[in-house]
């Protein structure tokens, strides 16, 4: 997602992990995106590392409904 034609919001979906992926790191510094989680089906990932928010997919797309 966008604001203004600069990235805003960023998720990235795996599998399972236990914490966010160094990439996701990488491209939220790199762009300079605000908000940026990564989403694990398993379930196992809940943290907030530098800007990112790594949390289980049924979660997430609850607080959407």
């Amino acid at each position: 997602m966008t604001v203004d034609r600069k990235p805003w919001f960023a998720v990235e979906a795996k599998l399972g992990a236990d914490r966010a992926d160094p990439s996701v790191h990488y491209f939220r510094k790199r762009l300079e995106i605000p908000r940026v989680f990564q989403l694990t089906l398993d379930g196992n990932c809940d943290s907030l590392e530098d800007g990112v928010r790594c949390l289980p997919a049924d979660l997430f797309l609850a607080y959407l409904v």
